[in-house]
Protein backbone atom coordinates (compact mmCIF):
# COMPACT_ATOMS: atom_id res chain seq x y z
CA UNK A 1 0.00 0.00 0.00
CA UNK A 2 0.92 3.41 -0.86
CA UNK A 3 0.30 6.57 1.53
CA UNK A 4 -2.44 8.90 -0.28
CA UNK A 5 -3.50 12.31 0.26
CA UNK A 6 -7.08 12.68 0.00
CA UNK A 7 -9.51 15.19 0.28
CA UNK A 8 -12.06 14.56 2.86
CA UNK A 9 -15.61 16.47 3.61
CA UNK A 10 -15.10 18.62 7.27
CA UNK A 11 -18.71 17.58 7.58
CA UNK A 12 -19.28 13.49 6.82
CA UNK A 13 -15.84 12.45 5.84
CA UNK A 14 -16.38 10.98 2.57
CA UNK A 15 -14.36 11.14 -0.43
CA UNK A 16 -17.04 11.92 -2.63
CA UNK A 17 -17.11 15.01 -4.45
CA UNK A 18 -18.89 16.82 -7.44
CA UNK A 19 -16.80 19.75 -9.03
CA UNK A 20 -17.71 22.49 -11.09
CA UNK A 21 -14.81 22.81 -13.77
CA UNK A 22 -14.90 25.25 -16.86
CA UNK A 23 -13.74 23.59 -19.99
CA UNK A 24 -13.33 25.26 -23.82
CA UNK A 25 -15.39 24.36 -26.68
CA UNK A 26 -16.29 26.32 -29.66
CA UNK A 27 -20.38 26.74 -30.66
CA UNK A 28 -22.20 27.71 -33.48
CA UNK A 29 -25.08 29.84 -33.17
CA UNK A 30 -27.76 30.27 -35.49
CA UNK A 31 -30.58 32.89 -35.82
CA UNK A 32 -33.40 30.38 -35.16
CA UNK A 33 -32.13 29.79 -31.91
CA UNK A 34 -29.67 26.75 -32.32
CA UNK A 35 -26.57 25.79 -31.84
CA UNK A 36 -24.11 23.24 -31.81
CA UNK A 37 -20.65 22.65 -30.78
CA UNK A 38 -18.09 22.33 -33.58
CA UNK A 39 -14.79 21.77 -31.81
CA UNK A 40 -14.26 20.40 -28.19
CA UNK A 41 -13.83 19.83 -25.21
CA UNK A 42 -10.54 21.57 -25.39
CA UNK A 43 -7.44 20.59 -23.07
CA UNK A 44 -7.31 19.02 -19.41
CA UNK A 45 -10.37 20.11 -17.04
CA UNK A 46 -8.62 21.67 -14.27
CA UNK A 47 -9.35 22.41 -10.61
CA UNK A 48 -7.61 24.14 -7.85
CA UNK A 49 -8.42 24.87 -3.81
CA UNK A 50 -11.03 27.08 -5.21
CA UNK A 51 -12.63 24.95 -7.48
CA UNK A 52 -16.20 24.70 -5.94
CA UNK A 53 -17.32 21.08 -4.87
CA UNK A 54 -20.32 19.63 -3.09
CA UNK A 55 -19.87 16.59 -1.50
CA UNK A 56 -21.91 13.31 -2.72
CA UNK A 57 -22.24 11.79 0.52
CA UNK A 58 -23.79 14.72 3.19
CA UNK A 59 -24.41 17.41 0.06
CA UNK A 60 -21.57 19.91 2.23
CA UNK A 61 -20.79 22.90 -0.04
CA UNK A 62 -17.45 24.80 0.47
CA UNK A 63 -14.47 25.10 -1.94
CA UNK A 64 -12.65 22.14 -2.31
CA UNK A 65 -9.31 23.68 -0.73
CA UNK A 66 -11.77 23.61 2.70
CA UNK A 67 -12.24 20.01 2.16
CA UNK A 68 -9.44 18.68 4.50
CA UNK A 69 -6.14 16.89 3.21
CA UNK A 70 -5.74 13.78 5.10
CA UNK A 71 -2.81 11.01 5.06
CA UNK A 72 -4.06 7.65 4.51
CA UNK A 73 -2.48 4.55 3.95
CA UNK A 74 -5.42 3.14 2.34
CA UNK A 75 -5.36 2.07 -1.26
CA UNK A 76 -8.92 3.66 -1.67
CA UNK A 77 -9.36 5.63 -4.50
CA UNK A 78 -11.42 9.22 -4.42
CA UNK A 79 -14.86 9.13 -6.89
CA UNK A 80 -14.95 12.50 -8.20
CA UNK A 81 -17.99 13.38 -10.69
CA UNK A 82 -17.05 16.29 -12.93
CA UNK A 83 -19.76 18.93 -14.08
CA UNK A 84 -18.76 20.86 -17.21
CA UNK A 85 -20.15 24.76 -16.65
CA UNK A 86 -21.23 26.27 -19.86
Amino acid sequence: MTQNHEQTCPNCGGHNFLLVVRQMINVVFTPDGSHRVVAGPMGDMQWDDDTFSTCNDCHHDAPLGEMKVIASTSNQTSNIALAVAQ
